[in-house]
């Protein structure tokens, strides 16, 4: 009979030792993703051909390097224009996205992803203010 007891506590106890680990693992694997913001690029206008012999104004967005971006693709939508670019980062997260259509003013929605599918939270700047978030 002592011996059932024992082995019975011993169960028990490897129960709530399992049962600790468990949650624990559930607490950890269950951590909040906050998903970290793009570099915000810097606006320049570009001259281009419009097709009919004249010149229109696009943009190129540039960012410097950046890790988190190495290879990523970077999504650039503007939300008046309903229309956006896609292209991929240097190797150093750097890029030159272009040619983006719009107008001074225009809301410009940001956001990267790499091909392991982590990706950035999406931002919004307005077209040809220095940095400026959409309100």
């Amino acid at each position: 009979m002592l011996k059932l007891i024992n082995i019975s506590f011993g169960a028990r106890r490897f129960s709530r030792v399992l049962s600790m680990l468990v949650v624990g693992h559930l607490l950890a694997c269950n951590s909040p993703y906050i998903p970290i913001p793009p570099p915000t690029p810097r606006f320049e206008p570009v001259d281009m051909p419009d097709g009919m012999g004249g010149l229109r104004q696009d943009w190129r967005a540039i960012s410097g390097p950046d890790s988190r971006v190495s290879n990523a693709r970077i999504y650039l939508y503007n939300e008046h224009l309903e229309s956006g670019v896609i292209q991929k980062a240097n190797p150093d997260g750097s890029y030159v996205v272009f040619p983006l259509m719009g107008q001074i003013g225009d809301f410009i929605d940001i956001y990267w992803e790499r091909s392991d599918s982590v990706k950035s939270a999406t931002i919004c700047r307005i077209l040809g203010v220095e940095s400026q978030p959409c309100p």
